[in-house]
């Protein structure tokens, strides 16, 4: 009852139950925010109203573009991933017909290899063309630097390398066996047993301690004579 108007009991309820769901600090700033209100002369409607310019605020539009024009590719970020980044900023900015462009412009702009960003430069491509493109380089790029890890080999410093005349094949010695890598292939082959090289191989190879056959010498086999 206010004044000579009665509010219905279901209206009366519904109001104080959403008045109990912002919680302690919304109740709060509710409060705080609107200090001659009176919680129960208010219509369901009347407090849903007064809620909102309470608790919403108008987003900032040249903040919300700032934000997205600054907004760069970070260290291991994937393009794609970087490119959906900017189209989910783009969507507080409000560029309406003028959104996928901008989107390519700032992705191309703010990408972090120069080698992909050089060939976006060479030409204009539609938005859809640049991410696509941008993903096969990232994935070219990548297939390209796991191969070269493949194929690399990395030699200790307490190793000798003999480069044997007329011959494709290195030996190389550590301290205790030797290894061979054959046939310009990057996996190495032990040269006294003939398995396969492990870092662990030359305190394990199966030839130490033996004689050889041929020459009697010890810690490798006949065949790798």
């Amino acid at each position: 009852m206010c004044g000579d108007k009665q509010w219905p009991l279901e209206d009366r309820k519904t109001v104080s139950l959403l008045y109990l769901s912002i919680g302690v600090k919304g109740r709060r700033a509710f409060n705080c925010r609107n200090p001659h209100i009176m919680i129960d002369t208010l219509t369901t409607v009347d407090f849903w109203k007064i809620g909102e310019k309470t608790f919403i605020h108008p987003r900032k539009i040249t903040f919300d573009r700032h934000v997205f024009l600054i907004t760069k590719q970070v260290w291991g970020e994937t393009v794609e991933h970087f490119y959906r980044k900017l189209k989910e900023l783009a969507e507080n900015c409000k560029f309406e017909n003028k959104e996928e462009t901008l989107i390519r412009d700032v992705f191309i702009t703010n990408l972090v290899d120069p080698e992909i960003q050089k060939e976006l430069l060479k030409e204009t491509v539609e938005p859809r063309q640049a991410l696509e493109l941008a993903i096969n380089m990232e994935l070219g790029m990548l297939n390209q630097h796991q191969i070269q890890q493949h194929n690399t080999i990395v030699i200790p410093a307490n190793v000798n390398t003999v480069q044997f005349s007329g011959s494709s094949r290195t030996s190389i010695w550590p301290n205790s066996g030797n290894a061979t890598r054959q046939n310009n292939r990057s996996t190495l082959y032990c040269s006294n047993c003939g398995g396969i090289w492990l870092p662990n191989h030359r305190d394990k190879y199966i030839a130490k301690g033996g004689t050889r056959n041929n020459c009697g010498l010890l810690n490798h086999f006949a065949n790798v004579c």
